[in-house]
Protein backbone atom coordinates (compact mmCIF):
# COMPACT_ATOMS: atom_id res chain seq x y z
CA UNK A 1 0.00 0.00 0.00
CA UNK A 2 1.81 3.29 -1.15
CA UNK A 3 0.70 6.58 0.62
CA UNK A 4 0.56 10.12 -0.92
CA UNK A 5 3.41 11.75 -1.43
CA UNK A 6 4.33 15.87 -0.11
CA UNK A 7 4.91 17.72 -3.15
CA UNK A 8 7.27 19.47 -1.44
CA UNK A 9 10.00 17.43 0.00
CA UNK A 10 8.07 13.93 -1.69
CA UNK A 11 7.74 11.53 1.57
CA UNK A 12 4.44 10.24 2.63
CA UNK A 13 2.38 12.25 3.43
CA UNK A 14 -1.29 11.19 5.11
CA UNK A 15 -4.00 13.33 5.97
CA UNK A 16 -2.37 16.46 5.45
CA UNK A 17 -3.41 18.38 2.61
CA UNK A 18 -3.12 22.13 1.00
CA UNK A 19 -5.70 24.74 1.36
CA UNK A 20 -6.11 24.87 -2.26
CA UNK A 21 -8.80 23.68 -4.87
CA UNK A 22 -6.91 20.62 -5.56
CA UNK A 23 -6.27 19.71 -1.95
CA UNK A 24 -3.00 18.01 -2.97
CA UNK A 25 -0.65 16.48 -0.10
CA UNK A 26 1.49 18.43 1.82
CA UNK A 27 3.44 18.67 5.25
CA UNK A 28 2.30 21.18 7.83
CA UNK A 29 6.24 21.70 7.89
CA UNK A 30 6.85 22.17 4.04
CA UNK A 31 3.54 24.24 3.94
CA UNK A 32 4.62 26.42 6.52
CA UNK A 33 8.06 26.83 4.37
CA UNK A 34 6.57 27.98 1.57
CA UNK A 35 6.87 32.33 1.98
CA UNK A 36 5.34 34.47 0.32
CA UNK A 37 3.37 31.68 -1.94
CA UNK A 38 -0.15 33.29 -2.18
CA UNK A 39 -1.32 30.79 -4.47
CA UNK A 40 -0.59 26.86 -4.91
CA UNK A 41 2.29 25.80 -6.89
CA UNK A 42 0.27 22.94 -8.72
CA UNK A 43 -3.47 24.12 -9.62
CA UNK A 44 -2.39 27.68 -9.62
CA UNK A 45 -5.58 29.01 -7.89
CA UNK A 46 -5.16 30.95 -5.03
CA UNK A 47 -4.84 29.69 -1.53
CA UNK A 48 -8.09 29.40 0.81
CA UNK A 49 -7.56 30.00 4.74
CA UNK A 50 -10.18 29.77 6.70
CA UNK A 51 -9.91 29.10 10.46
CA UNK A 52 -8.56 25.41 10.23
CA UNK A 53 -6.58 26.11 6.70
CA UNK A 54 -5.04 22.60 6.84
CA UNK A 55 -6.80 19.33 7.30
CA UNK A 56 -5.00 17.16 9.74
CA UNK A 57 -6.35 13.39 10.52
CA UNK A 58 -5.94 12.06 14.17
CA UNK A 59 -2.94 9.70 13.11
CA UNK A 60 -1.07 13.08 11.03
CA UNK A 61 1.56 14.60 13.64
CA UNK A 62 0.98 18.22 14.57
CA UNK A 63 2.37 20.91 12.69
CA UNK A 64 5.66 22.18 13.26
CA UNK A 65 6.40 26.09 14.79
CA UNK A 66 9.17 27.42 12.87
CA UNK A 67 10.82 29.47 15.56
CA UNK A 68 11.75 32.82 13.45
CA UNK A 69 14.70 35.65 14.83
CA UNK A 70 12.68 39.00 14.56
CA UNK A 71 14.63 41.99 15.30
CA UNK A 72 13.60 42.19 18.99
CA UNK A 73 14.72 38.60 20.14
CA UNK A 74 18.57 39.60 20.38
CA UNK A 75 19.98 42.86 22.11
CA UNK A 76 20.79 45.55 19.86
CA UNK A 77 24.69 46.11 19.34
CA UNK A 78 24.09 49.64 20.32
CA UNK A 79 22.60 48.83 23.21
CA UNK A 80 25.31 46.46 24.07
CA UNK A 81 27.76 49.27 23.60
CA UNK A 82 25.89 51.78 26.06
CA UNK A 83 25.36 48.78 29.23
CA UNK A 84 29.31 48.73 28.46
CA UNK A 85 30.22 51.93 28.62
CA UNK A 86 27.52 52.97 31.10
CA UNK A 87 29.65 50.13 33.41
CA UNK A 88 33.05 51.68 32.83
CA UNK A 89 31.65 55.25 33.70
CA UNK A 90 30.38 54.29 36.72
CA UNK A 91 33.15 52.25 38.29
CA UNK A 92 35.13 55.11 37.11
CA UNK A 93 33.86 57.67 38.89
CA UNK A 94 33.32 55.35 41.82
CA UNK A 95 37.08 54.89 42.16
CA UNK A 96 37.88 58.70 41.50
CA UNK A 97 35.16 59.26 44.56
CA UNK A 98 36.74 56.73 46.44
CA UNK A 99 40.69 58.10 45.68
CA UNK A 100 38.86 61.33 47.33
CA UNK A 101 37.71 60.34 50.38
CA UNK A 102 40.74 58.64 51.31
CA UNK A 103 42.68 61.68 50.80
CA UNK A 104 44.15 61.76 47.59
CA UNK A 105 44.19 64.39 44.64
CA UNK A 106 42.72 64.22 40.94
CA UNK A 107 44.77 66.29 38.57
CA UNK A 108 41.82 66.58 36.13
CA UNK A 109 38.25 66.53 35.91
CA UNK A 110 36.39 63.89 37.47
CA UNK A 111 33.89 63.66 34.96
CA UNK A 112 36.16 62.79 31.88
CA UNK A 113 36.33 59.27 31.31
CA UNK A 114 39.05 59.65 28.43
CA UNK A 115 42.46 59.44 30.65
CA UNK A 116 44.34 56.82 32.73
CA UNK A 117 42.80 58.41 36.00
CA UNK A 118 39.48 56.94 35.15
CA UNK A 119 41.70 53.47 33.57
CA UNK A 120 43.33 53.09 37.58
CA UNK A 121 39.74 54.23 39.27
CA UNK A 122 38.25 51.82 37.55
CA UNK A 123 40.47 49.31 37.70
CA UNK A 124 40.67 49.83 41.41
CA UNK A 125 36.91 50.13 41.82
CA UNK A 126 36.72 46.86 39.97
CA UNK A 127 39.05 44.95 41.97
CA UNK A 128 36.62 44.21 44.90
CA UNK A 129 33.99 42.53 42.28
CA UNK A 130 36.43 40.46 40.68
CA UNK A 131 37.69 39.53 44.32
CA UNK A 132 34.52 38.44 45.09
CA UNK A 133 34.05 36.30 41.99
CA UNK A 134 37.16 34.33 42.47
CA UNK A 135 36.44 33.62 45.67
CA UNK A 136 33.27 32.28 44.94
CA UNK A 137 34.44 30.03 42.25
CA UNK A 138 36.98 28.59 44.56
CA UNK A 139 34.75 27.88 47.79
CA UNK A 140 32.36 26.21 45.01
CA UNK A 141 35.33 24.38 43.85
CA UNK A 142 36.35 23.36 47.56
CA UNK A 143 32.45 22.51 48.58
CA UNK A 144 32.64 19.99 45.27
CA UNK A 145 35.29 18.22 46.32
CA UNK A 146 34.44 18.29 50.08
CA UNK A 147 30.88 16.73 49.30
Amino acid sequence: MSFPQCYVCLEACVGEQSPCVCSAPVHHRCFATLENVKSCTICREPYIFEPCHLVEKPHATPPVIVARRDKYTAAHPISVLLFYFLIWYTLGLTGKVMWLFSGGQLHQNILSFWNMEHVVAFAGASLPFIAVGVFRKTRRQSVRVSA
